[in-house]
Protein backbone atom coordinates (compact mmCIF):
# COMPACT_ATOMS: atom_id res chain seq x y z
CA UNK A 1 0.00 0.00 0.00
CA UNK A 2 2.95 2.29 0.81
CA UNK A 3 4.56 1.84 -2.69
CA UNK A 4 1.02 2.47 -4.39
CA UNK A 5 0.97 5.85 -2.16
CA UNK A 6 4.25 7.27 -3.31
CA UNK A 7 3.88 6.28 -6.77
CA UNK A 8 4.77 9.29 -8.84
CA UNK A 9 1.44 8.35 -11.43
CA UNK A 10 -0.62 8.85 -8.67
CA UNK A 11 0.61 11.61 -7.63
CA UNK A 12 0.21 13.15 -10.67
CA UNK A 13 -3.41 12.08 -11.30
CA UNK A 14 -3.79 13.63 -8.28
CA UNK A 15 -2.09 17.02 -8.87
CA UNK A 16 -3.62 17.44 -11.88
CA UNK A 17 -7.25 16.50 -10.60
CA UNK A 18 -6.86 19.18 -7.87
CA UNK A 19 -5.58 21.94 -10.46
CA UNK A 20 -8.53 21.40 -12.09
CA UNK A 21 -10.79 21.57 -9.50
CA UNK A 22 -9.47 25.02 -8.58
CA UNK A 23 -9.21 26.21 -12.09
CA UNK A 24 -13.08 24.66 -12.76
CA UNK A 25 -13.89 26.88 -9.39
CA UNK A 26 -12.47 30.29 -10.15
CA UNK A 27 -13.70 30.78 -13.93
CA UNK A 28 -17.56 31.49 -12.83
CA UNK A 29 -16.47 34.26 -9.73
CA UNK A 30 -13.69 36.07 -12.16
CA UNK A 31 -16.23 36.54 -14.54
CA UNK A 32 -18.84 37.37 -12.16
CA UNK A 33 -17.11 39.08 -9.56
CA UNK A 34 -20.46 40.67 -8.21
CA UNK A 35 -22.67 37.74 -7.81
CA UNK A 36 -19.42 36.04 -6.04
CA UNK A 37 -19.46 39.10 -3.47
CA UNK A 38 -22.89 38.27 -2.61
CA UNK A 39 -22.40 35.40 -1.96
CA UNK A 40 -19.39 35.80 0.13
CA UNK A 41 -21.58 38.30 2.25
CA UNK A 42 -24.68 35.84 2.76
CA UNK A 43 -21.43 34.03 5.04
CA UNK A 44 -21.88 37.12 7.19
CA UNK A 45 -18.28 36.65 8.49
CA UNK A 46 -16.61 39.08 6.62
CA UNK A 47 -16.77 43.03 7.34
CA UNK A 48 -18.57 44.62 4.24
CA UNK A 49 -15.22 46.47 3.45
CA UNK A 50 -13.65 43.47 2.98
CA UNK A 51 -16.00 41.45 1.25
CA UNK A 52 -15.38 42.76 -2.59
CA UNK A 53 -11.82 42.67 -2.25
CA UNK A 54 -11.86 39.00 -0.95
CA UNK A 55 -14.13 38.39 -4.08
CA UNK A 56 -11.82 39.82 -6.55
CA UNK A 57 -8.86 38.40 -5.07
CA UNK A 58 -9.72 34.79 -4.11
CA UNK A 59 -10.79 33.37 -7.51
CA UNK A 60 -7.19 34.84 -9.07
CA UNK A 61 -5.55 32.86 -6.74
CA UNK A 62 -7.33 29.71 -7.28
CA UNK A 63 -6.84 29.51 -11.02
CA UNK A 64 -3.01 30.59 -10.62
CA UNK A 65 -2.54 27.68 -7.37
CA UNK A 66 -4.75 25.17 -9.70
CA UNK A 67 -2.87 26.19 -13.30
CA UNK A 68 0.29 26.13 -11.10
CA UNK A 69 -0.31 22.43 -10.09
CA UNK A 70 -1.09 21.46 -13.28
CA UNK A 71 1.70 22.45 -14.54
CA UNK A 72 4.18 20.84 -12.28
CA UNK A 73 5.39 24.42 -11.32
CA UNK A 74 5.63 25.48 -7.31
CA UNK A 75 3.73 22.23 -6.31
CA UNK A 76 4.52 22.43 -2.81
CA UNK A 77 3.71 26.43 -2.19
CA UNK A 78 0.64 25.47 -4.58
CA UNK A 79 -0.70 22.98 -2.50
CA UNK A 80 0.10 24.96 0.63
CA UNK A 81 -2.02 27.84 -0.31
CA UNK A 82 -4.97 24.96 -1.88
CA UNK A 83 -5.04 23.74 1.23
CA UNK A 84 -5.33 26.86 3.54
CA UNK A 85 -8.12 27.39 1.36
CA UNK A 86 -9.54 24.59 1.87
CA UNK A 87 -9.41 25.02 5.44
CA UNK A 88 -11.32 28.42 5.10
CA UNK A 89 -13.77 26.86 3.25
CA UNK A 90 -14.53 24.05 5.90
CA UNK A 91 -14.61 26.68 8.75
CA UNK A 92 -16.68 29.12 6.93
CA UNK A 93 -19.14 26.09 5.60
CA UNK A 94 -19.17 24.70 9.85
CA UNK A 95 -19.98 28.19 10.82
CA UNK A 96 -22.93 28.40 8.28
CA UNK A 97 -24.10 25.09 9.78
CA UNK A 98 -24.22 26.33 12.97
CA UNK A 99 -25.86 29.53 12.37
CA UNK A 100 -28.62 28.10 10.35
CA UNK A 101 -27.95 30.18 7.09
CA UNK A 102 -29.88 28.97 4.21
CA UNK A 103 -27.35 30.23 1.44
CA UNK A 104 -26.09 29.41 -1.24
CA UNK A 105 -21.72 28.13 -1.26
CA UNK A 106 -20.75 30.19 -4.09
CA UNK A 107 -18.19 27.07 -4.69
CA UNK A 108 -17.99 27.01 -8.71
CA UNK A 109 -21.85 29.29 -9.73
CA UNK A 110 -21.77 32.22 -7.45
CA UNK A 111 -25.08 32.44 -9.09
CA UNK A 112 -26.17 28.53 -8.39
CA UNK A 113 -28.31 26.94 -6.29
CA UNK A 114 -25.46 24.68 -4.23
CA UNK A 115 -26.57 25.10 -0.61
CA UNK A 116 -23.83 25.43 2.22
CA UNK A 117 -24.46 22.17 4.36
CA UNK A 118 -22.79 18.87 5.25
CA UNK A 119 -22.78 17.24 2.22
CA UNK A 120 -20.17 20.50 0.64
CA UNK A 121 -18.66 20.13 4.54
CA UNK A 122 -17.66 16.54 3.58
CA UNK A 123 -16.80 17.20 -0.12
CA UNK A 124 -14.18 20.25 0.72
CA UNK A 125 -13.05 17.36 3.83
CA UNK A 126 -12.05 15.04 1.02
CA UNK A 127 -9.86 17.57 -1.22
CA UNK A 128 -8.28 18.73 1.73
CA UNK A 129 -7.11 15.25 2.17
CA UNK A 130 -6.12 14.57 -1.15
CA UNK A 131 -4.30 18.72 -0.55
CA UNK A 132 -2.67 17.20 2.30
CA UNK A 133 -1.05 14.36 0.49
CA UNK A 134 0.08 16.38 -2.48
CA UNK A 135 1.95 18.70 -0.50
CA UNK A 136 3.51 16.26 1.84
CA UNK A 137 4.31 14.24 -0.89
CA UNK A 138 6.12 16.85 -3.17
CA UNK A 139 7.91 18.01 -0.12
CA UNK A 140 9.36 14.21 -0.41
CA UNK A 141 12.68 14.44 -1.39
CA UNK A 142 14.04 12.21 -4.19
CA UNK A 143 17.02 9.76 -3.79
CA UNK A 144 18.89 10.05 -7.13
CA UNK A 145 21.90 7.60 -7.30
CA UNK A 146 25.06 8.96 -10.19
CA UNK A 147 27.06 6.29 -11.88
CA UNK A 148 30.37 6.08 -12.79
CA UNK A 149 33.15 3.67 -13.36
CA UNK A 150 35.71 4.98 -10.38
CA UNK A 151 33.33 7.13 -8.49
CA UNK A 152 36.35 9.51 -8.72
CA UNK A 153 35.44 12.47 -10.49
CA UNK A 154 32.25 13.00 -12.55
CA UNK A 155 29.55 11.54 -10.39
CA UNK A 156 31.52 12.95 -7.31
CA UNK A 157 31.15 15.98 -9.25
CA UNK A 158 27.54 15.21 -10.07
CA UNK A 159 26.71 14.30 -6.43
CA UNK A 160 27.72 17.78 -5.69
CA UNK A 161 26.39 19.66 -7.67
CA UNK A 162 22.50 18.31 -7.23
CA UNK A 163 23.00 18.79 -3.21
CA UNK A 164 24.32 21.91 -3.80
CA UNK A 165 21.97 23.69 -6.19
CA UNK A 166 18.81 21.32 -5.54
CA UNK A 167 18.89 19.93 -2.06
CA UNK A 168 15.17 20.78 -1.24
CA UNK A 169 13.83 18.28 -3.65
CA UNK A 170 16.37 15.91 -4.49
CA UNK A 171 19.22 13.79 -2.40
CA UNK A 172 22.15 12.69 -4.58
CA UNK A 173 24.63 9.91 -3.85
CA UNK A 174 27.44 8.54 -5.95
CA UNK A 175 28.91 5.12 -6.57
CA UNK A 176 31.10 3.56 -8.72
CA UNK A 177 31.60 0.02 -10.50
CA UNK A 178 35.18 -0.18 -9.82
CA UNK A 179 35.76 2.43 -7.09
CA UNK A 180 39.07 4.14 -6.40
CA UNK A 181 39.62 7.10 -5.09
CA UNK A 182 38.56 10.81 -5.32
CA UNK A 183 39.95 12.94 -8.38
CA UNK A 184 41.89 16.17 -6.76
CA UNK A 185 41.39 17.82 -9.95
CA UNK A 186 37.30 17.12 -9.47
CA UNK A 187 38.07 18.55 -5.67
CA UNK A 188 39.53 21.53 -6.88
CA UNK A 189 37.39 21.95 -9.65
CA UNK A 190 34.06 22.06 -7.19
CA UNK A 191 35.73 24.20 -4.88
CA UNK A 192 36.16 26.94 -7.58
CA UNK A 193 32.23 27.15 -7.33
CA UNK A 194 31.88 27.10 -3.45
CA UNK A 195 31.15 23.25 -3.59
CA UNK A 196 33.46 21.35 -0.75
CA UNK A 197 33.84 17.57 -1.97
CA UNK A 198 36.58 16.80 0.16
CA UNK A 199 35.14 14.62 2.68
CA UNK A 200 33.77 12.54 -0.23
CA UNK A 201 35.20 9.09 -0.37
CA UNK A 202 34.90 6.55 -3.80
CA UNK A 203 32.44 4.19 -2.80
CA UNK A 204 30.74 0.69 -4.13
CA UNK A 205 27.49 -0.13 -6.02
CA UNK A 206 27.15 -2.68 -2.74
CA UNK A 207 26.61 0.01 -0.75
CA UNK A 208 22.99 1.10 -2.35
CA UNK A 209 21.96 -2.56 -2.87
CA UNK A 210 18.42 -2.96 -1.40
CA UNK A 211 18.32 0.74 -0.72
CA UNK A 212 15.24 2.62 -2.28
CA UNK A 213 16.30 4.43 -5.25
CA UNK A 214 14.13 7.12 -6.73
CA UNK A 215 16.76 8.09 -10.05
CA UNK A 216 19.70 5.77 -11.30
CA UNK A 217 22.05 8.12 -13.40
CA UNK A 218 24.77 6.83 -15.20
CA UNK A 219 27.35 9.10 -16.56
CA UNK A 220 29.68 6.68 -18.31
CA UNK A 221 29.40 4.56 -21.27
CA UNK A 222 31.14 1.71 -19.20
CA UNK A 223 29.20 2.61 -16.23
CA UNK A 224 26.07 2.02 -17.64
CA UNK A 225 26.66 -1.56 -19.27
CA UNK A 226 27.66 -2.70 -15.99
CA UNK A 227 25.08 -0.87 -13.85
CA UNK A 228 22.66 -3.52 -11.89
CA UNK A 229 18.67 -3.20 -11.83
CA UNK A 230 17.70 -1.64 -8.63
CA UNK A 231 14.01 -2.72 -7.72
CA UNK A 232 12.15 0.16 -6.91
CA UNK A 233 14.12 2.45 -8.94
CA UNK A 234 11.55 5.15 -10.53
CA UNK A 235 13.57 5.92 -13.53
CA UNK A 236 17.49 5.51 -15.33
CA UNK A 237 18.94 8.19 -16.84
CA UNK A 238 22.11 8.31 -18.91
CA UNK A 239 24.58 11.01 -20.04
CA UNK A 240 28.00 10.35 -21.16
CA UNK A 241 30.84 13.02 -19.84
CA UNK A 242 34.55 12.78 -21.38
CA UNK A 243 36.43 10.77 -18.30
CA UNK A 244 39.27 12.98 -16.20
CA UNK A 245 41.24 9.78 -15.84
CA UNK A 246 41.95 9.91 -18.85
CA UNK A 247 42.97 13.67 -19.56
CA UNK A 248 46.41 14.38 -20.39
CA UNK A 249 48.95 16.95 -20.71
CA UNK A 250 50.28 20.26 -18.11
CA UNK A 251 48.65 20.46 -14.94
CA UNK A 252 47.04 23.26 -15.88
CA UNK A 253 45.70 21.78 -18.73
CA UNK A 254 43.62 18.82 -17.19
CA UNK A 255 42.92 21.17 -15.06
CA UNK A 256 40.82 22.89 -17.40
CA UNK A 257 39.50 20.49 -19.17
CA UNK A 258 38.33 18.79 -15.79
CA UNK A 259 36.80 22.40 -15.02
CA UNK A 260 35.04 22.04 -18.73
CA UNK A 261 33.25 18.70 -17.29
CA UNK A 262 32.38 20.11 -14.70
CA UNK A 263 30.36 22.40 -16.22
CA UNK A 264 29.16 20.08 -18.53
CA UNK A 265 27.31 18.28 -15.75
CA UNK A 266 26.42 21.43 -14.05
CA UNK A 267 23.99 22.30 -16.85
CA UNK A 268 22.72 19.01 -17.58
CA UNK A 269 21.79 18.64 -14.05
CA UNK A 270 20.25 21.85 -14.33
CA UNK A 271 18.22 21.29 -17.68
CA UNK A 272 17.62 17.97 -16.36
CA UNK A 273 16.46 18.11 -12.77
CA UNK A 274 15.19 21.77 -12.00
CA UNK A 275 12.34 20.65 -14.19
CA UNK A 276 11.66 17.43 -12.04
Amino acid sequence: MKRILEHRLLLLVLRLFLGLVFIYASWDKILHPAQFAQAVYNYKILPLPMVNIFAIILPWIELIAGAFLILGVFTRGSALIITSLLFIFIIAGVISVSRNLDITCGCFDPAGSRRVGVNLIIEDSALLLVSIWVMITSMKKRKVLFICTHNSARSQMAEGLLNAFLSDRFEACSAGTQPSKINPHAVKAMAEIGIDISSHRSKSLEEFRGKKIDYVVTVCDQAKGACPFFPGAGTYLHQSFADPSEFQGTEDEIFGKVRKVRDEIRAWIEETFSKR
